[in-house]
Order: C-alpha cells, then sequence, then structure tokens
C-alpha cells in the first residue's frame, strides 16, 4: 500500500505484521549441538583453567 502526501512519499511493509515463518528462524540451541554431535569426529573442546 503506497501513501503519498506533499511532504512525505511512504511504502507500508506488509511483512512488518506478519509473524516470521519457522522455517526462517535460527534453529534452536539444542538443535544446534545436536548437530554438531552428529558429525563424525566431532568432539567438544575441553575447558581449561587460566
Amino acid at each position: 500500500m503506497e501513501i503519498q502526501s506533499d511532504r512525505v512519499r511512504f511504502v507500508l511493509n506488509p511483512f512488518h505484521v506478519r509473524p516470521v515463518p519457522p522455517v526462517l528462524l535460527p534453529p534452536e540451541p539444542s538443535d544446534v549441538a545436536a548437530f554438531h554431535r552428529s558429525l563424525p569426529g566431532y568432539a567438544p573442546t575441553p575447558l581449561v583453567a587460566l
């Protein structure tokens, strides 16, 4: 929807009020860890005291 006036011209973003589809959202943190564990040869980096 485009709105015009003497001073300002702008277009409303139709996606602003719509929810973001879940496929476009970043994965949940637990999914990220599960993905890395599924990689061959993956091992978490050990923590060491400084």
